[in-house]
């Protein structure tokens, strides 16, 4: 796939490139040798990831962890870069510049619960019962640092109008995912009881998916009403008793940071339309388009949440590989450097005045 990425891009820039060289007669206004580039791009942003997730529940069962849905987030940047051309003419050249970008885009989990053994705060063994309200949803800040290294071409096609062309690979970057939730879960308890003859009220861990009829379940679907009224006022005084249950539970840590290391698999390609502004001045817009991937090493004790009132971890740390897409509409500024010179075929450079 890869490969395929990349032979498309040498084939856009080929198929640009032979055709200006060969079209190329006369005098061109647009020879100038060193270039300053300003660009703005604003688009969107998708991504992939690739989900690594093994609970590190102590003893799970009845567990779901849906792969999460990553949507597209809205993406804006600047890049400041600059360009040095080659040969008579001045047409192909390379530049290196500095890309930073920012994104934003929600990810969502579709349903998460999970059972495992715990032990309470009288030291009781227990099932405990973890599950999120509804979805659990995250918001996402992607902030990025590009080194990007290009081949440029350029051409004018009249006076007064241009085309350009920017395509290569990033160098090196930096992939910080800074995100926040205000996901609530829902947190039950089960018990369950040796029923030995040495001790009959011995807690024990029910692994049975379907609990046994002699545990006692402070779960939402056994309440039977009674003297507590509502649920959430039965949940409230087993927790102010001492069990690690609750309702609509929020973590007491809701955001953090991931920060992620970039492969050397990334590209970017920009193609643009410039207008001359004044001498050695261009206003240009156009498209650009930008791959990369990201790696990280999953933590081995990953857990969602937890114990009521623990740190939330972001659904990302069960992430190892991260694909980033960039694409939109870009917007820049071309200051040429240096004096103006037009070519002539069979003779020497002529200098603009």
């Amino acid at each position: 796939m890869l490969k395929s990425i990349y032979s498309f891009i040498i084939a856009i820039l080929l198929s640009v490139s032979i055709p200006v060289l060969a079209q190329v007669r006369g005098e061109n206004f647009y020879i100038q040798k060193w270039v300053v580039d300003i660009n703005a791009p604003v688009g969107l942003m998708s991504q992939n990831a690739t989900i690594n997730y093994n609970p590190n529940y102590t003893n799970p069962i009845n567990s779901q962890f849906d792969n999460f849905k990553i949507k597209p987030g809205f993406s804006y940047g600047t890049d400041i870069e600059v360009g040095c051309y080659f040969g008579k003419l001045k047409v192909v050249g390379f530049g290196l510049g500095v890309l930073n970008q920012t994104a934003t885009n929600n990810v969502t989990l579709g349903n998460f619960h999970v059972e495992y053994q715990a032990t309470d705060a009288n030291g009781n063994i227990y099932r405990q019962v973890v599950s999120s309200v509804g979805s659990v949803s995250e918001k996402h800040t992607v902030s990025s640092s590009n080194f990007p290294l290009v081949l440029k071409i350029k051409h004018l096609i009249t006076k007064k109008l241009g085309f350009s062309i920017d395509g290569g690979i990033m160098l090196a970057s930096t992939n910080i995912v800074s995100y926040s939730t205000s996901s609530a879960f829902n947190y039950e308890a089960i018990y369950a009881y040796y029923n030995g003859a040495a001790d009959s009220r011995t807690h024990v861990y029910d692994n049975n998916p379907t609990p046994m009829s002699t545990d006692w379940l402070i779960t939402i679907a056994n309440y039977r009403g009674g003297n507590y009224g509502s649920v959430k006022n039965y949940f409230d005084s087993m927790r102010n008793r001492g069990y690690n249950v609750a309702l609509g539970a929020q973590p007491t840590a809701r955001s953090g940071a991931i920060s992620y290391t970039a492969s050397p698999i990334s590209f970017i390609l920009r193609p643009a339309l410039n207008f001359r502004l004044k001498k050695r001045v261009y206003l240009y817009t156009g498209a650009y388009f930008s791959y990369q991937m990201f790696t990280k090493n999953v933590k081995r004790n990953y857990k969602l949440i937890s114990n009521l009132g623990e740190t939330y971890s972001s659904l990302y740390n069960t992430a190892s590989d991260l694909v980033t897409e960039d694409f939109g509409l870009n917007l820049g500024l071309r200051i040429f450097l240096g004096n103006s010179k037009v070519y002539y075929e069979k003779m020497d450079y002529k200098y603009l005045d």
